[in-house]
């Protein structure tokens, strides 16, 4: 019986990674004009304000309580400044260096990293299938890109090492994440590491602070989306990926996001996928498959 609920949970915590792939996805979409106008720590606290305001109300209503354990202050305070402040800061500045696409693939390099930090601090075993897998599914995202693999050679090096800050990053925060949402609901553990976060982006705002007035509606109501369909979907279903499936298998699901991508534009845009595109998209999700199963099976 307590097999079956396990199954169950971990069935449920892929469905909602899948469903974050488009939250991933269109914060891409977001980021980059928007950029234009602030600097990427001036769109960290836009965002996250939003995020707490949203959260906060939810922990008030449905939640209420104070449940932080003092014990977890320095797994907070690594996952909020790893996986938000520095994350989203090397990411967003990436894009001024080099092109989204890029900054793409380069983020596609995250299960490798995790699956070499698993071994190295928890001697758990990588296996040929797993590495043969990563390499496909690398592939198969330039591929869905349209991506020639020259102007990954031609890219600014400040932008690519930018890039790998932010799966070291992202990487750090699943793993002090994985043990720390054994403790907390979703709400809980999200409100908490919000409140740490934003203390690090106030920081960083300190002598950047936005600039009000070139804010328009559109500009507002974008910053809007990204803070509550990127934001607060992803603080509300990554604890159940952390928690249910590891911070290896989560990472995972960073192969999807440039399928996640040719979907929303073939969605709202119109755009077509061509042959290379669509051989690319059922590489990487046949690939992440296969990880996904080799990782559970060897766990």
């Amino acid at each position: 019986m307590a097999k079956i609920k396990t199954k169950d949970k971990k069935a449920q915590a892929h469905f909602l990674m899948c469903f974050i792939l488009f939250a991933w996805a269109i914060e891409y979409i977001l980021a980059k004009p928007l950029l234009v106008y602030f600097t990427s720590a001036n769109l960290m606290l836009f965002k996250y304000l939003i995020v707490l305001v949203i959260m906060g109300a939810l922990k008030v209503i449905l939640e209420p309580g104070f449940t932080f354990k003092f014990r977890d202050l320095l797994a907070y305070m690594a996952a909020a400044f790893f996986g938000v402040a520095f994350y989203y800061y090397c990411e967003w500045e990436a894009m001024e260096y080099i092109p989204v696409a890029s900054v793409t693939v380069m983020l596609a390099l995250m299960p490798a990293v995790s699956v070499t930090g698993e071994k190295l601090l928890y001697k758990r075993p990588i296996t040929k299938l797993m590495i043969v897998g990563m390499i496909i599914t690398v592939i198969g995202v330039i591929m869905v890109l349209g991506i020639n693999p020259k102007e990954l050679l031609d890219g600014n090096l400040r932008g690519y090492a930018l890039a790998f800050g932010a799966v070291v990053g992202w990487t750090i925060c699943n793993f002090c994440g994985s043990n720390t949402t054994q403790r907390y609901s979703n709400i809980d553990y999200g409100f908490y590491l919000v409140i740490i976060a934003l203390v690090f982006v106030l920081c960083m705002n300190f002598n950047h602070m936005p600039q009000l007035s070139v804010i328009t509606p559109r500009i507002a109501g974008q910053i809007l989306l990204l803070g509550c369909l990127c934001g607060v979907v992803n603080f509300l279903i990554l604890p159940s990926g952390l928690r249910e499936l590891g911070p290896t298998v989560t990472g995972v699901f960073s192969f999807l996001v440039p399928f996640a991508c040719a979907v929303l534009a073939l969605i709202f845009v119109g755009e077509s996928l061509g042959p290379v595109q669509i051989v690319g998209a059922v590489i990487v999700v046949a690939s992440s498959c296969l990880i996904i199963y080799e990782k559970g099976r060897v766990s």
